[in-house]
């Protein structure tokens, strides 16, 4: 969003025009800046932006998760289950989506905040009878 009424409609949810030639990713993870805001221009007054709605991408994310069981046998309707599982196993930074939600002039526009859970173990024991 803007942050403006440049459309002059009242309602404020201008989006941005988009400055040709200028690639709008910046990438750069040491200052967690994802999206370019020189590539983002305030709409034309009277206009609504030419910024689509969702057109942008945010960072790629990776995960594997896997689970090992095993049934140990006591009597003939008794058993142990013995469960583990792994959440995020590689243990992979994943980051959330850029904030999107301030406007153009917001300093945060387009950084990337915060990042998805890290790795997770988790293991239980079920008795089955």
């Amino acid at each position: 969003m803007t942050g403006t009424d440049n459309s002059l409609t009242g309602i404020g949810s201008d989006r941005p025009d988009v400055v040709p030639g200028v690639n709008p990713y910046l990438r750069n993870l040491h200052t967690q800046q994802w999206l370019n805001p020189a590539a983002f221009l305030p709409n034309a007054l009277g206009t609504f932006g030419d910024s689509g709605n969702d057109s942008l991408l945010g960072p790629a994310y990776f995960d594997i998760d896997a689970a090992v069981i095993k049934h140990f046998s006591i009597k003939e309707r008794q058993r142990i289950d013995l469960r583990f599982e792994f959440f995020n196993l590689t243990n992979h930074v994943n980051f959330n989506v850029p904030n999107l939600d301030t406007t153009l002039v917001d300093p945060t526009f387009g950084k990337l905040l915060g990042d998805v859970a890290p790795r997770i173990l988790q293991g239980s024991v079920k008795y089955v009878f």
